[in-house]
Order: C-alpha cells, then structure tokens, then sequence
C-alpha cells in the first residue's frame, strides 16, 4: 500500500485553479494592450487635430496678414497718386506765375532802359537842335509847354521801376526756394505781381503818351512854315518857353494896369468935374476937392486891391493845378484810378473804335459820380465788370451791389469816387481820362 504525501495536492480543483489565474492575468494583460492602444490612438488623434487646427490658424493668420499688407500698399499708392497729383497742380500753377511774373520782368527791364533814353531824348529837345525847330512856332512851343509841364512830369522814374522789379525778383527767388515742391503762391506774392502789373501797366501808357506827343510835335514842326517873325528864331525850346511864360505874365500885368488906369481915369474925371463946378462957397470947395480926391485915392486903393486879389487868386488856382496834377501823377493815386485811365475798349455807353480811357463827363452823366449808394454801385461795376479783359479790375467781396454793406470796400470805393470828382477836370487836362 501506498503513501502519498500531504504537502502534494493532485486534485483536479487544484490545477483548474491555476489556470484561472493565469487566464485572469492573460486577460488583464489583453485589457491592458487594448487601453494602451485606444490610449495611443486617442493621443495620436488629438495630437494630429491640434496640428491640423494650428496649421489652419497659421493659414488664415498669414491670409490676413496678407490682406492687410495688401490694403496697406493700395493706401500707399493711392497717397502717392493724390501726391503727385498735386505736387502736378501746384508745379503747373508755379509756372503759370512764374510766366507772368518773368513776363512783367522783362517789360520792367525795358522800362528801366526806356525812362533814362526818354530823359535824354527829352533833354535834347529842350536844348538841342530838335528843340529848335518846335521854337519858331509859337502855337508849338504853346503845346511844348504841355509837354513838359504835363506828360514829361507824369512818365516815372527809373527810380520807381527798379523798386517794382526788385520786388518781382524777390519773389522769383521765393518760388525757386520752393521748387519741385507743392507749394502754391501766397496772397502777398499774389498781390505784389497785381500791384506791379498796374503800376507797369500805367507807366508804360504814360512813358508812350509823352512819345508819341514829343514825336507828334516834331512832325508838326517839319510840315509847318516858319512865320515872318521868326528870323531870329530862339536859341533853344527851353527859352522860347520861357520867353511864352514871360509874355503871359507881362500881358496879364498890363491887363491889371488898363484896370487900374480905367478907374484913376474915372476919379480923374470926377475931381475935374467937381472943380468945374465950383461954387462961391471956398469951403463947400474945399470940402467937394476933398471929397474927390478921397474918392481917387479910394478908387485908386481899391484897384490896387483888386490887382494884387486877382493876381492872389490867379497864383492860388496855378498853385490849385500843379498840385492837383502833382497829385494826380503820383504812382499812388493812378494806381487807385487805373480800371478808369487805363486805356479799353469798353466806356460808359458802348465801346469805343480804340483803346481810350473813360469819359469823364460820361461818369459825370451817368450818376456814378454821384455821392450815394446808387453812385458808388455804378463806379464799382464799371471798374469790377469781368468783361473788360483790358483794364484792371477790381475783385470786391460782395460784387459790384453788395459790397456797399462791407465796411473796407466801401471807403475803396468813396475814395476813388472823391478822387474822381477832384481831379477829373486834371485827368482831363493831362489825358488820362477823355472830356
């Protein structure tokens, strides 16, 4: 018989309890590898998502990037476009200006030979030999008269127009500092070109008029045939006008004389006829002598007071004249004046054939002289009217009706109607405005 031990258990429990076991491990290692693998494939997923999500951010980062580098070059081209657009404008207004203003330069230049060659050519008249052939003619040397106390007297001097064109080169100088810039001119260089244009423009008027009445005298004196009395002609025109100014004097004191002659003549003869008829009575004599003779010297007295009023007042209207007509050619006041002395084709009624300045009788008639708003409104639009493209014109705030109500362009405009009024009968005598 047999012995089995006790430590070694054979039953069939024992060994299926063993493999239980190791099915149990196998399985948890079998859940184990799948979770592993579902872990991994989660991490794997979600790893390629964030990848997927971050390239697609960097897409559409880049795209607005893109776009905004896009708009920014679309803003960049559109400056540059307005830019260039004015620095066009501005360089095509710089030379319009610049044209007009090397324009005027060139006729100030001219004018600056011209004026010294008119002072000569006049100082050659006066003494030289063209001068002499004008003295044999006395109604001649009436109009040479004219000449020189009048046209000679109202051409500027060289002075004048340097001053005027070294203004117009300090602005050339300004534009040129500003070159290829955007800059446009500013409302002084505007005004100092405006101010040079009339005040050129009325010299070179004024300069030619006293040309042309020097030429038209010179010609004259060819045609015309010396009188009888002019054997011994004078030995310039400047002593034959003299000598005019002397005879006028000299006629004007004998009229006075005759004056004063007339009325000693007239106590003379009052005296004599109160002696004539002398009565008995020494005293009623004594006393009608006296009376007479106070009546002579009275008269006598009065004459000579009549004499030195006439001769008073007719010095005061000469010194009245040369004022006004100092006044008048003044550079000041024809600027003022120039839209009605500027010679034009336009007048108070119509046009005339040539160029002439206005009538003065015609301002007169039509009421722009007169002084109220209705008078002011007439003189504005003749001297503001667009359609005259020949004078210079006005530009007044308001036009031509309204500008009455502004304070400043108001005085503008009274000024000038005043100076008008002053001086016309001058401007007339000096042709710058017509009768």
């Amino acid at each position: 018989m047999t012995t089995r031990s006790p430590l070694r258990n054979n039953s069939p429990h024992h060994a299926d309890g063993k493999v239980s076991l190791a099915v149990v491990l196998g399985l948890c290692l079998v859940l184990l590898l799948v979770a592993l693998g579902l872990a991994g494939y989660a991490w794997y997923s979600t790893r390629s998502e964030n990848a997927r999500l971050q390239s697609e951010a960097r897409r559409v980062e880049e795209a607005a990037k893109a776009a905004e580098l896009q708009r920014q070059n679309e803003e960049l081209l559109v400056q540059k476009a307005e830019a260039a657009a004015r620095l066009t404008l501005a360089k095509n207004q710089q030379e319009a200006f610049s044209g007009s203003v090397r324009k005027l330069t060139n006729t100030l230049e001219s004018l600056l030979i011209q004026i010294p060659a008119w002072q000569e050519q006049l100082k050659a008249l006066s003494t030289g030999e063209p001068g002499r052939t004008i003295a044999v003619h006395p109604d001649l040397v009436a109009s040479a008269r004219v000449l020189f106390e009048r046209d000679a007297r109202a051409v500027p001097t060289r002075e004048e127009a340097a001053q005027h064109l070294e203004a117009l080169r300090r602005v050339l100088l300004q534009l040129a500092d500003h070159a290829g810039t955007a800059f446009q001119p500013t409302p002084e260089m505007t005004g100092a070109l405006e101010e040079a244009q009339t005040w050129t423009t009325a010299a070179t008027g004024r300069l030619a008029a006293a040309k042309d009445f020097a030429a038209s005298l010179l010609r004259e004196a060819q045609v015309k045939v010396p009188p009888a009395s002019a054997a011994t002609p004078p030995t310039s025109l400047q002593v034959a006008i003299e000598t005019l100014k002397e005879s006028e004097r000299k006629a004007y004191l004998a009229k006075e004389t005759k004056v004063i002659g007339e009325a000693t003549t007239q106590a003379t003869n009052l005296l004599l006829t109160v002696r004539s008829n002398q009565i008995a009575n020494d005293a009623e004599i004594a006393r009608q002598q006296a009376e007479a003779e106070a009546k002579r010297k009275q008269a006598e007295q009065e004459a000579r007071t009549a004499q030195q009023e006439a001769m008073a007042r007719a010095q005061e209207a000469e010194a009245r004249r040369i004022e006004q007509r100092q006044r008048a050619s003044t550079s000041e006041v024809q600027g003022k004046l120039a839209p009605f002395i500027t010679p034009g084709y336009f007048q108070v009624k119509g046009r005339s054939y040539e160029k002439r300045p206005y009538s003065f009788s015609a301002l007169q008639g039509c009421g722009a002289l007169n002084e109220n708003d209705s008078g002011l409104r007439k003189l504005a639009d003749f001297a503001s009217a667009p359609k005259d493209d020949v004078r210079p014109r006005w530009k007044l705030q308001r036009g031509p009706v309204l500008f009455v109500n502004v304070a400043s362009e108001r005085e503008k405009v009274v000024e000038v109607q005043q100076l008008l009024r002053e001086l016309g009968p001058v401007l007339v005598e000096m042709k710058l405005l017509d009768p």
